[in-house]
């Protein structure tokens, strides 16, 4: 082509420019062309013509000119040959801003941004160039792809400082896109704020930042602002949107989203909008409509396959997982890395080694297994799964590369397999072969050297000395967990000691392990030092922290977590947060707030109310749980499986059975009872708690399945609701239809049998459960058979199955003591605890709570505090309240209250039982003012409910201090409970505390009221009849009870019997000692007439305990001695020595008890000669030695004057007492020796022996006699100073008495008005007495005076008026 000279450069295309340059003939073009031509060829960015260009200017050395170069560089920057421009660029002097930008733009594009980064701080530090908001952008993505912030906030400087941010908004939204992805989501939002124009892209860019770091709720906050300001999203922003729902799990917000995303019409444009879509609606929950999406869309490419089969996967729905990989490959698409990865963990799950293997075909036919170790280490641990361990070392071996992840795949499949020391080998080996063991390497081989210690440390010290602690937060987390998992808390505390800076994540972890193991105090310690260190709590720290305290019963603690919780408005965010509060309030009682918490909550959902209904339940507030049920329905929750369980347990409770039958229906039409065992179950337990057995055996009936487990179901709960009639029935027709009943099924049998005492179908099970070889194989057969003979009686048979048990554990030692502690062989129980002891057994709860009752039987303190011992130095009264509640009630049986309450303040949580314990051991020992005000303050704590025996002990303390209107409260809070349908007891305490208070009239309406009646209840009645004088009326109702069909006891015919001597009605007591007579009752038992003789004899209704007496057909000594002792008691002495006499004449021997009370009659009545022939039977019968018979005799020698007899009998007792000395100083006192009074009881102190109140009236009667006043003021002042005695009644009327002899009248009055007593009738008739005797009339006028006052309230005085106003004359 001929050109003309010169050449119009300008007008030449760019192949005629490149066609000139290369002729050799041409001048080469001026500087101002060649300048056109440099920039015609940069805007081109054809990459053959610039490098054709970059060739001429090398063989012309422009390369190096400043202005070629700089555009060269550009050129070359633009085409992506970096490397050419890099060296182009180094080679030049003067590099001007092009250069600079485009080499930096040119290294963004291409992905080397650390590079990019670089030249920008080499440019920045040596060249003042001013940047273009091209390269400036580059720079920000720069920053974003390497998350640095640092140089980030640089180039947001130069931005700012240029005015590149006001003036250009791709820099803004860039800059907007660097913090965000960045995660400084407040600078980005800040930086948005003040861009001028805000459009999609820049608010899209602030929206992905918070949905990739999980503030999803703040995305579509954001996301409502930007519509607010009429700018319509973007296909990115729906899927960065629909991220945002995935992180916080709100299928609700996205399903909006889906529809305005359809309404836009964008799912028919972008498909992978449909793939996003999937993946969200998998994530948050719903495959459902994962699936309805997926089938929705046209073109399914690999995306939103992968979205599919994923979910599938976390849905831990493997076998669709595999199904729809199947399906992919049938429509001919190309699965990816992450599909086969999550098919073949499905392979792993559910062992399906055959699809296994068809996706390892598949994976090798595309070349993956060489190609991506995560394929390879994958496959290795689906083999694993599978049980292939053989195969799963053939891929193993023939990876190209086994990096760390496919040995620790390795290494957890043998773990997993039971083979640890394999797993230790490779582990060896893997370090052998210079692969360093990773944090997953070190957590999997760490589980294998569990139960290895020596290894385990080992393990450990090369973690901290290849400095992982304090490197990887990950595995620290890991390693603690498993420890913790484990029990081996000294070496979670080692690993978690080594770790300088401790994150949330970690103390949580330790947090959430020791309250799963139960160790509160711990966990609790642990979320103080956590806040301590300045760390905030986090979801999950605050859940465990809850938990833990609601274990230990630290209310406080868990109010002050829940404030934390409101000011962090978690409530609000998170219900599963409210609904563990509400679980922790349930369970720490405090039902108020757990009700304001729900209040509270923004989503309430069936869980939260299941909560709430659960708590209720489990304490007894079952009338709540069934009105929460009302308004979750009014709210339009449909109850679930466990919601329906719940409810249909508080029917049962309450005994609600209409409501019962209408969750029934509503279980059917939801078709539970086909699907949900647990549901069946809760029915079945209803029905027969309520006593509708047939009801229960239909709902068995409709079980899906009969086999033995629901067979034992139906057994077990005919043994709790006692229908143990059933159990041997239901047992036969098991078997009948050819279902072998297994361990548990005797169990639950053998309890039938020992609570109905069916000993002849007990001893047919034991055959046949040795002919099975059951006791063999099952420790718990052996303690139920050892239990069953224990409940029948049979004692000797259980010791002897007890004692041919191959294995003997705690639970078969436990059940013989028990056996024994409830036969009343306490002895024989507590030596079963020591020979347990010495065996090597540690005793477990109920040990510990059986060997403590049996402690309160015998009697044997020292016993019991040893166990307590025990107890403390296993802190077993800080993890089992139970255990705490029975020290408290033994310690209260022996009188020990400081030490019972000692032990009840240290029980960390002080339930009903606790309470009760303490309550029923003030009421025991008469302290019932002390124990009403005790269960007023646990009625002020709200959240404990009574047990019924604390409710029963209460009525007992109010009928014992007639204290009605504490009684009717109680009545009230038990009729408001409905605890009168529940127990029986409950309303016979009721009726007895009435009658006691004298409300008969209560009673009576109360007795009419109760549900059930029995010998307790109809007794109660007509004893509080009887004894208040109303006769006529105790007899009509044994007249109704015995219509109804009531068998009378001993009680019943003993206050009949009384009711009808006390009216005369002789008819009707005769034809009821002849009814007795005839009915054979006192032969059938003999314990019947003894009873009857004693109660009798108590009321002082001797004629009828002398009939009664009469008829009896064998009268033993005990029957004898109670007759005997009923006339003493009441002063017949010579009849009472009478029957003595015909005693001895018929045979029958005295016991010593008979020689005591006839002893006492010879006192009383002086009969010296009589008594000393009853003192030479107790010589013949070596009785003299004994305390008892031993201070009768003095006492009896004593009052008849015999001193020197008297001090004989002391002389050769065995062992001397408070009673002897105190019998023969009466003795001495009785005949005016008061010298010898004083003078024994020094001898007494001298051995050691402590003085009683009555020592004291002998010592002040003896002052008072010989006019001692001094000496008497020395022996009252020592009764409480030095013997620490309170002084009684008795002790004031002797100093008073004293006072008056010494003519002291105006002392003696003041000693009356002053004494703790005052006004006291006695002590002012003794001060009356003094006055006559010392006849003084002004002082007796006053004195009588004050009797005549006293007297008005107390009938005994009638004595006073009648025989002492001659006083006042």
């Amino acid at each position: 082509m001929k050109l003309p000279t010169p050449v119009p450069w300008k007008m030449l295309s760019s192949e005629d420019m490149l066609l000139c340059l290369q002729d050799g003939k041409l001048s080469p073009p001026p500087p101002e062309d060649f300048a056109f031509i440099l920039q015609r060829f940069c805007k081109e960015r054809n990459p053959i013509h610039v490098l054709h260009l970059h060739a001429y200017m090398m063989k012309n050395g422009l390369e190096t000119d400043a202005s070629s170069g700089n555009h060269l560089v550009s050129m070359l920057s633009k085409i992506g040959r970096l490397t050419e421009a890099q060296s182009i660029f180094d080679g030049l002097d003067l590099r001007d801003e092009m250069s600079w930008s485009s080499l930096i733009t040119g290294y963004v594009k291409e992905n080397i941004f650390q590079k990019a980064l670089a030249l920008y701080e080499e440019m920045d530090m040596n060249v003042p160039v001013c940047m273009s908001s091209v390269t400036l952008v580059a720079l920000l993505k720069a920053s974003a792809k390497l998350k640095d912030p640092e140089k980030g906030f640089k180039i947001h400087l130069v931005a700012s400082k240029s005015g590149l941010l006001e003036i250009d908004p791709f820099v803004g939204t860039t800059l907007v896109d660097m913090y965000a992805k960045c995660g400084f989501l407040d600078e980005a939002q800040k930086v948005l704020y003040i861009l001028r124009v805000r459009d999609v892209v820049s608010w899209t860019a602030l929206i992905s930042g918070y949905a990739e770091y999980g503030h999803g709720k703040k995305a579509i906050d954001c996301f409502e602002k930007m519509q607010l300001e009429s700018i319509s999203p973007n296909v990115v922003t729906y899927i960065c949107l629909l991220k945002a729902c995935t992180s916080i799990g709100d299928l609700t917000k996205g399903e909006e989203i889906h529809a305005e995303a359809h309404r836009n019409g964008m799912l028919e444009r972008h498909s992978f909008l449909g793939s996003a879509l999937v993946d969200m609606y998998a994530k948050c929950g719903s495959i459902a409509l994962a699936q309805q999406m997926f089938d929705k869309i046209l073109v399914r490419d690999t995306v939103s396959w992968t979205a599919m089969i994923t979910g599938y996967y976390k849905h831990q729905s493997f076998d669709d997982t595999l199904q729809f990989l199947e399906q992919m490959l049938m429509e001919g698409v190309v699965p990816s890395v992450a599909i086969f990865v999550c098919s073949m963990k499905a392979c792993g799950r559910i062992r399906a080694t055959l699809k296994g293997q068809i996706i390892h075909i598949l994976i090798e036919s595309q070349g993956l297994l060489e190609r991506d170790p995560v394929v390879g280490s994958t496959l290795v641990s689906m083999y694993a799964e599978c049980d292939s361990l053989s195969k799963a070392e053939d891929v193993f071996d023939k990876l190209l590369v086994r990096d760390t992840v496919s040995w620790t795949a390795l290494i957890e499949g043998y773990n997993e397999q039971g083979h640890v020391e394999e797993a230790l080998n490779l582990f060896e080996q893997m370090h052998v072969e210079g692969i360093f063991p990773d944090a997953s390497s070190f957590t999997c081989i760490i589980k294998s050297c569990i139960g290895n210690s020596n290894k385990g440390h080992m393990i450990l010290v090369e973690i901290i000395e290849h400095g992982l602690l304090k490197e990887n937060l990950s595995l620290c987390n890991t390693l603690v967990k498993i420890y913790l998992k484990h029990r081996l808390f000294s070496e979670a505390h080692q690993v978690f000691g080594k770790i300088s800076v401790r994150d949330v994540i970690l103390w949580s972890t330790l947090i959430a392990g020791y309250t799963e193991h139960g160790h509160g105090d711990e966990a609790i310690d642990g979320f103080r030092r956590m806040q301590c260190e300045g760390l905030c709590p986090n979801i999950v720290t605050f859940m465990h922290g809850l938990k833990a305290s609601g274990c230990v019963g630290k209310r406080r603690k868990v109010c002050e977590i829940h404030s934390q919780i409101e000011v962090q408005g978690l409530i609000k965010e998170d219900h599963v947060i409210g609904n563990i509060l509400i679980d922790v309030y349930t369970k720490c009682g405090l039902f108020d707030i757990a009700r304001m918490t729900i209040d509270k909550m923004c989503v309430r959902n069936v869980v939260s109310w299941t909560t709430l209904m659960t708590g209720y339940v489990e304490h007894g507030y079952d009338e709540c749980a069934l009105n929460c049920f009302e308004e979750m329905q009014f709210e339009g929750h449909y109850p679930s499986a466990f919601t329906f369980t719940c409810v249909v347990k508080a029917c049962g409770n309450i005994g609600a059975t209409s409501k019962g039958q209408q969750m029934h229906a509503d279980i059917e039409r939801g078709g539970l009872l086909d699907t949900d065992l647990y549901v069946g179950d809760a029915l079945m337990d209803m029905y027969l708690k309520c006593g509708f057995l047939p009801e229960a055996y239909q709902v068995f009936c409709r079980f899906p399945v009969w086999d033995v487990v629901s067979w034992n179901t139906l057994v077990a709960g005919c043994v709790e609701y006692d229908f143990c009639e059933n159990v041997i029935e239901y047992l036969n027709q098991m078997q009948d239809e050819g279902i072998s009943p297994n361990a548990f099924t005797y169990v639950c049998c053998l309890k039938a049998c020992g609570k109905k005492g069916f000993i002849k179908s007990g001893q047919e099970m034991h055959t046949n459960i040795e002919r099975k070889g059951l006791l063999e194989k099952d420790s718990f057969v052996g303690s139920a058979l050892v239990d069953m003979y224990a409940k029948c009686g049979l004692l000797i048979e259980a010791q002897q199955v007890f004692d041919n048990l191959q294995v003997q554990d705690v639970v078969s030692w436990t059940t013989l003591i028990s056996g024994y502690t409830e036969k009343g062989h306490s002895d024989q129980a507590l030596r079963c605890f020591e020979d347990m002891q010495l065996e090597g057994f540690l005793p477990n709860s109920i040990t510990f709570i059986c060997s403590l009752k049996a402690c309160g039987v015998v009697g044997d303190i020292d016993k019991g505090q040893k166990i307590h011992e025990e107890i403390e130095r296993q802190e077993l009264i800080k993890i089992e309240n139970a255990i705490g509640s029975n020290v408290v009630a033994m310690y209260a049986k022996f009188g020990l209250l400081s030490l019972a309450e000692d032990v009840f303040e240290r029980i960390p949580v002080q339930d009903g039982f606790a309470w009760g314990a303490l309550i029923g051991g003030y009421v025991e020992c008469g302290y019932n003012e002390e124990a009403l005000e005790y269960f007023e303050t646990m009625e002020q704590l709200k959240f404990i409910l009574p047990t019924f025996s604390t409710l029963i002990c209460c009525l007992k303390a109010c009928g014992s201090i007639q204290a009605t209107d504490s009684g009717q409260k109680i009545h009230a809070k038990i009729e408001k409970q409905g605890f009168l349908k529940k127990d029986i007891a409950i309303g016979n305490a009721l009726l007895d505390m009435y009658v006691k208070c004298g409300c008969l009239a209560e009673a009576d309406k109360l007795f009419d009221d109760l549900p059930d009646r029995d010998i307790i209840s109809w007794n109660t009645l007509i004893v509080g009849y009887a004894s208040h004088g109303h006769n006529k009326e105790a007899i009509i109702y044994f007249e109704l009870m015995r219509s109804k069909g009531v068998c009378a006891d001993v009680i019943t015919l003993t206050f009949i019997l009384k009711a009808c001597h006390d009216i005369g009605a002789t008819d009707k007591e005769q034809a009821i000692v002849a009814e007795i007579e005839e009915m054979g009752y006192l032969e059938r038992d003999h314990y019947l007439g003894d009873s009857l003789i004693n109660i009798l004899v108590k009321k002082n209704s001797l004629l009828l305990a002398q009939q009664i007496f009469d008829i009896l057909p064998v009268r033993d000594a005990v029957l004898w001695t109670s007759l005997i002792a009923g006339y003493t008691q009441h002063g017949y002495d010579e009849i009472a020595l009478k029957y003595f006499e015909q005693m001895q004449h018929e045979g029958v021997s005295p016991i010593p008890a008979t020689l005591v009370h006839c002893l006492r009659a010879c006192s009383q009545i002086g009969a010296a000669n009589k008594g000393r022939e009853i003192h030479g039977e107790v010589e013949r019968r070596g009785l003299s030695g004994r305390d008892l018979v031993g201070n009768t005799l003095i006492d009896m020698y004593a009052k008849c004057g015999s001193l020197t007899m008297a001090q004989q009998v002391f002389d050769q007792l065995l062992v001397t007492d408070v009673v002897s000395w105190t019998a023969l100083m009466t003795g001495y006192a009785h005949l005016g020796v008061s010298q010898s009074v004083f003078d024994s009881f020094e001898r007494m102190l001298g051995l050691g022996i402590k003085p009683d109140q009555v020592t004291f009236i002998v010592l002040l009667n003896a002052c008072s006699r010989v006019g001692l006043f001094t000496k008497s003021q020395m022996y009252f002042e020592s009764m409480t100073c030095l013997f620490g005695i309170s002084p009684s009644l008795k002790h004031y009327s002797c100093v008073v008495d004293l006072l008056g002899r010494a003519g002291q009248m105006e002392k003696a009055i003041t000693s009356a008005k002053t004494s703790p007593m005052c006004p006291n009738l006695v002590l002012w008739d003794a001060l009356l007495s003094a006055c006559r005797n010392s006849g003084c009339i002004e002082n007796g006028n006053e004195v009588f005076e004050r009797v005549m006052c006293l007297s008005q309230h107390d009938a005994s005085a009638d004595y006073i008026r009648h025989g002492d106003s001659k006083v006042v004359c």
